[in-house]
């Protein structure tokens, strides 16, 4: 596979800094590492990296969590990549669109930019989401992904559902992304301006794709953010003003002295004046496109593009392919759910190998000789199984001990938990150093960090913690 960096042509960033935790009000272990199957979760935005042929990456971490994930990666044996830590304020006001600032300032920033989160699983080949970057000469190609079924239940203390779908426009053929609003911003109706349906007659309007923050952006981009410094995020503020502007880029004039705006459109043109001076193309590049047959578009004399010099693409990924983001209880679970797959995915077989078969169950564990552990189940380093235990569709982490004839099923054991005998855990998430006594019940629970469940109890659909507070699902 093709090393993107070798020619400088992506810089790979990883935001990791300043990213709330799905489960933070049941542990302190900041959302980067946050165990998914038998790795934390930074492992796998810089393993998939890397199998994409990335061999440096700049990642950006707080000043509080700087050390612990430095450490944390640094004893993950997979990782063959060259890190560069950049670390930021512990500042809740400090965004990712300030990280990228930084970077610029501490002069690590020198072409066009991969911008991922820290907590995304995939297997996407990013060559596909490359291609549709260069051949369109895109200042932005956002990767989509199908929205994660809600088929399973969610565990913890239920709450109200909560509308955060986006809605996104593309046109058919090409997969410009012709607008994007969040389900929440719209009242009754969605309103779409008049030029957008002249310009594109036909609009897919796509509901269930989910936006897996992944983006490759112009260098110029860099430019637009440092001039200006009230653009506070990357997804939230300045992404919705790509596409927003996109439209009036560069055919300004054109579209006045035909009278297509309307009054109240006009008076946006001034605003983006200036983004359009940062993002003017090369005449070269202009005139070969004007001296080609080439059109994105069919049904009219226009221009390619409609001689727009910013232009918004999306990448939907294949509905077979893994994209995941750990952004909630419920995606927390799913991957967990999914990890022995995903682990495989992540660990192709090399050259003149056949596909490598990863282990189940760490050698160092102890699994009785009556214990029944399925095939999609990971059991950690130094964990103990007891006689006639039960673990089906579940992760069980490091130096855990599970007592006779418990059962458990799509369930996430995290490190040092202690389950006593006869207990009976589904679709639950324990946190490290939990003490769950014997016979005790806990059906789609949440329980915290060193919470102890007293012997024989019975909990279903409940958040379990020290502190009387409850986690937001």
């Amino acid at each position: 596979m093709m090393a993107f960096d070798k020619v400088e042509e992506l810089q790979a960033v990883v935001l990791a800094a300043g990213a709330s935790s799905p489960l933070e009000e049941l542990i302190s272990t900041p959302k980067s590492l946050l165990s998914v199957g038998r790795y934390p979760l930074i492992y796998y935005p810089l393993k998939w990296l890397q199998n994409n042929g990335f061999r440096r990456v700049l990642l950006v971490v707080s000043e509080s969590t700087h050390q612990e994930i430095s450490v944390a990666v640094s004893a993950t044996s997979e990782i063959d990549i060259e890190i560069d830590y950049v670390t930021v304020p512990d500042d809740d006001d400090f965004g990712t669109a300030d990280s990228i600032r930084t970077l610029h300032n501490k002069q690590k920033l020198h072409s066009d930019l991969l911008i991922i989160p820290c907590d995304i699983i995939c297997d996407l080949n990013l060559q596909d989401v490359a291609n549709v970057f260069r051949i369109h000469d895109a200042s932005l190609a956002a990767v989509y992904h199908k929205t994660m079924s809600n088929e399973n239940v969610i565990p913890g203390t239920k709450t109200k559902k909560q509308h955060d779908r986006e809605i996104i426009g593309l046109e058919p053929v090409s997969n410009r992304l012709i607008l994007s609003t969040s389900e929440a911003d719209i009242d009754e109706y969605l309103e779409i301006r008049r030029y957008l349906l002249t310009r594109y007659p036909r609009i897919s309007l796509r509901a269930s794709l989910e936006d897996c923050h992944i983006y490759l952006l112009k260098k110029w981009v860099l430019d637009y953010l440092l001039a200006d410094p009230n653009i506070g995020t990357v997804r939230s503020e300045l992404i919705p003003k790509l596409i927003k502007k996109q439209h009036q880029s560069r055919s300004i004039d054109f579209e006045l002295s035909n009278g297509r705006f309307a009054p109240s459109e006009q008076g946006h043109h001034a605003d983006t004046d200036h983004l359009n001076r940062i993002a003017a193309e090369d005449n070269l590049d202009v005139l070969a496109r004007e001296m080609s047959f080439f059109t994105d578009h069919n049904g009219d004399m226009e221009d390619p593009y409609f001689g727009n010099s910013i232009r918004c693409f999306a990448y939907v990924a294949p509905d077979e392919s893994t994209c995941l983001r750990v952004k909630s209880v419920a995606s927390f679970c799913e991957v967990n759910r999914q990890a022995s797959k995903i682990l495989q995915q992540l660990h192709p077989a090399k050259p003149g190998e056949t596909k490598q078969t990863l282990s189940q169950i760490y050698t160092s564990a102890n699994v009785h000789g009556k214990a029944l552990v399925g095939q999609d189940s990971l059991i950690g380093e130094m964990t103990k199984i007891g006689e006639k235990v039960s673990v089906k569709r579940s992760v069980i982490g490091r130096n855990c001990t599970i007592g006779e004839r418990s059962k458990i099923t799509m369930s996430v054991i995290m490190d040092d938990v202690v389950i006593g005998e006869g207990c009976h855990i589904q679709g639950s998430i324990i946190c490290s150093q939990a003490h769950i006594k014997l016979n005790a019940e806990l059906k789609d629970c949440l329980v915290g960090q060193g919470y102890e469940v007293s012997e024989g109890s019975k909990f279903a659909n409940d958040t379990l913690t020290d502190e009387d507070r409850l986690i937001e699902i």
